[in-house]
């Protein structure tokens, strides 16, 4: 699962403590207890909780470009790394892991904030470029990932869950009645707002990009939306059972790349028995009450 975390100081000279960092991934420790690592620089925390999936041993985050000014900690998996990496090793980028992470860094240098039109995955993102001096925080397509964030004077403070940004001393747990409301009548919180004052969330298929050189609005912006429909969609229920089962078996076998032992739960309906028959041979679990 893994979970990230930290604080960017939006002005020069704004404080960020190491131990700040550390007490907000203590309390998401859950979320990934392979790694645990706080890495600050330049008034920029980051901090990781890993669970090990791809590149046990060599893929410990932050992940760096090759001359450091780059660096990245994500939750999440990048099924086209593969991919990624061979066009951007012919593009002359050299790369040291073996890891998916890999990818964003590389990507970032090649292509700035367009890198994650390029990612096929699900993936919630912080990167600091220190030679450009800018802080990027990215959501992937449908939110699968989530994360977090709230700006409290000069500091922007993120995270994979909300308990993490109250872990820093610098968000306090004000509630947001008209979040409230909306929990109340719908049963969850749609759109940017949480239970919280002036903790948002970073929408799917959304993107912050902050200039660390000139102080600018923190302003997240749109990088995916829903495509137009295909041209030809097919015509009759046959053609739309074989469409749909050859996407479900591509997405699947997608996903099936890792370093450990991939196995699924079986909830006793359709869906994880479709995705269980897209696996092949799968090792399944099951639970009961």
């Amino acid at each position: 699962m893994c979970g990230i975390a930290g604080i960017a100081g939006l002005a020069p000279g704004a404080p960020v403590d190491e131990q700040q960092v550390a007490r907000m991934c203590a309390c998401i420790e859950h979320r990934g207890p392979d790694d645990s690592v706080v890495h600050l620089r330049d008034g920029i925390g980051l901090g990781m909780q890993r669970l090990s999936i791809i590149d046990v041993e060599g893929g410990n985050q932050p992940i760096f470009n090759e001359d450091r000014t780059v660096r990245t900690v994500y939750n999440g998996e990048i099924y086209n790394f593969r991919e990624l990496r061979a066009e951007l090793e012919r593009l002359g980028h050299q790369f040291g892991t073996a890891a998916d992470t890999e990818v964003i860094v590389h990507g970032w240098e090649e292509w700035g904030a367009g890198f994650a039109t390029h990612l096929n995955g699900m993936f919630a993102i912080a990167l600091h470029d220190s030679a450009r001096r800018r802080f990027v925080l990215v959501r992937d397509r449908i939110g699968v990932k989530p994360l977090y964030y709230a700006v409290r004077g000069d500091h922007l403070v993120f995270g994979s869950e909300i308990k993490a940004l109250l872990a820093s001393g610098l968000v306090d747990a004000g509630l947001d009645v008209d979040g409230l409301a909306q929990f109340l009548a719908w049963e969850y919180v749609p759109g940017t707002q949480t239970l919280l004052n002036g903790v948002h969330k970073l929408e799917p298929g959304a993107l912050i990009e902050v200039d660390l050189a000139g102080r600018t609005a923190i302003e997240p912006r749109v990088w995916w939306n829903l495509p137009a429909p295909a041209d030809r969609a097919p015509s009759n229920p046959a053609e739309w059972e074989e469409a749909i089962d050859a996407k479900v078996r591509c997405c699947v076998q997608r996903q099936l790349v890792a370093d450990v032992p991939l196995g699924a739960f079986l909830s006793g309906g359709v869906d994880s028995s479709l995705l269980v028959a897209g696996m092949g041979e799968a090792r399944t679990f099951s639970i009961g009450f």
